[in-house]
C-alpha cells in the first residue's frame, strides 16, 4: 500500500506500508444498551437513556476484529463518581468468535 502525507504549505510525503492481516483477538466494544422498562428489575421511563435516579441493565455488545477466537472474556466497569452505583460490575462474556467481514 502506498501511504501518501501532506500538510498546508509542504511537500507531500510518500511511502510504501505493509499491510498484515491480525493474528490474535482484537477486541471493540459496540454501541451500549440501556434497559429501563421497569421489568427485570430495572426501574425508569423507558426511554432508553439513563436518567437520574432510575436502575437500569447496561449492556456492552462486544466485537473481535481479530483474526482468532477470544476465550475466557472477562470485563469490569467502573467508575470513580460517588453518586454511581453498580449491582454487577464484572461480565464474562466467555467466548467471541472472529468477526467475518
Amino acid at each position: 500500500m502506498t501511504l501518501t502525507v501532506t500538510a498546508c504549505d509542504c511537500r507531500p510525503s510518500r511511502g510504501t506500508i505493509t499491510l498484515t492481516a491480525a493474528t490474535s483477538p482484537i477486541l471493540a466494544d459496540r454501541p451500549p444498551v440501556i434497559d429501563d422498562d421497569n421489568s427485570g428489575g430495572t426501574a425508569g421511563d423507558n426511554n432508553q437513556s439513563l436518567d437520574a435516579g432510575e436502575t437500569i441493565d447496561l449492556r456492552v455488545p462486544l466485537k473481535n476484529n481479530g483474526g482468532t477466537t477470544a476465550t475466557g472474556v472477562m470485563a469490569n466497569l467502573g467508575t470513580t463518581d460517588s453518586l454511581v452505583g453498580f449491582d454487577n460490575a464484572t461480565v464474562s462474556y466467555g467466548t467471541i468468535t472472529r468477526a467475518l467481514r
